[in-house]
């Protein structure tokens, strides 16, 4: 599974909007969404929680 993905899901997972995930991160409702794209990374310090 590509890190997209498992951003997404690990999100949906944790039954959070863009914007609770985004909160919850200390980033922006955007990044989350350029994350969450086919190819999107995130940096590790933000993917972590949802592993």
């Amino acid at each position: 599974m590509s890190s997209h993905n498992l951003i997404r899901e690990g999100r949906k997972r944790l039954g959070m909007s863009e914007q609770q995930f985004a909160d919850t991160l200390g980033v922006s409702r955007g990044a989350v969404q350029q994350w969450e794209k086919p190819g999107g990374t995130a940096p590790i310090r933000h993917a972590w929680p949802t592993c």
